[in-house]
């Protein structure tokens, strides 16, 4: 499909599946058919409901003046992982499939040339090379799982609640120590200051009382004597 100055080529293939390694060819014969930049955009359904995996490769010549056409194709690979999803739960599918793409580093440039060289009849080769990954790619979604790990931070918080629970009765347990303390303290220096105001008075004037009791007689002489 041709838009604008822009030459669009659109693949899609339904149960797509590859044996280790495929080749996408693409192959323009058009007259003066050229190719200024290549953009490859990859996507795949992802084993994950609803998710797809996807990449993109934007290539061009080393040298701007010059444009993709010849007998040389451009090489891009792309790894596939087959991936799986599986689900305990009625909200997800209990099983379902797909391929997670993913970059390689071998990328090679197909033939180029200069303006005059677009006269010259010669096609521009793109190939696709589809890479089987050995390794598989597994997510399962289970309801044990997520059970488990709100038990964990229930039993977390509780924990939590506990340590300063205990923190706090220790402290309380201190400051009535602390407050029995300065109470007592402060009666017993509420009792020396009392002492200090008596004596003080007690040394600016004694009195003495000297009491004679008169035998057979019930008189009772009362001296009172002041010393200051």
């Amino acid at each position: 499909m041709v838009q604008g100055k822009n030459c669009r080529i659109s693949l899609d293939y339904t149960n797509f599946a590859i044996s280790y390694e495929s080749v996408i060819g693409v192959e323009l014969n058009e007259l003066y058919s050229f190719a200024s930049f290549i953009l490859v955009h990859a996507s795949s359904d992802s084993s994950i409901p609803d998710e797809k995996s996807t990449l993109q490769y934007f290539i061009e010549p080393d040298d701007k003046a010059t444009v993709f056409k010849g007998q040389s194709s451009t090489e891009v690979t792309i790894k596939m992982t087959p991936s799986i999803f599986q689900s305990d739960s009625n909200d997800w599918p209990r099983e379902n499939y797909g391929y997670h793409l993913s970059q390689e580093n071998l990328l090679i440039k197909g033939s180029v040339t200069d303006g005059k060289g677009i006269l010259i009849i010669d096609p521009v080769l793109v190939n696709l090379n589809l890479v089987q990954s050995e390794n598989l790619l597994l997510t399962k979604r289970s309801i044990v799982f997520f059970v488990s790990v709100l038990s964990a931070l229930v039993g977390l918080i509780f924990g939590l609640l506990e340590v300063f629970s205990g923190l706090v009765s220790l402290f309380e347990s201190k400051l009535k120590c602390i407050y029995k303390r300065f109470t007592i303290s402060s009666k017993f220096h509420k009792i020396i200051e009392s002492q200090k105001i008596l004596l003080r008075n007690f040394n600016i004037k004694k009195k003495s009382l000297n009491i004679e009791f008169t035998k057979h007689t019930s008189k009772v002489n009362v001296e009172e004597k002041y010393e200051i």
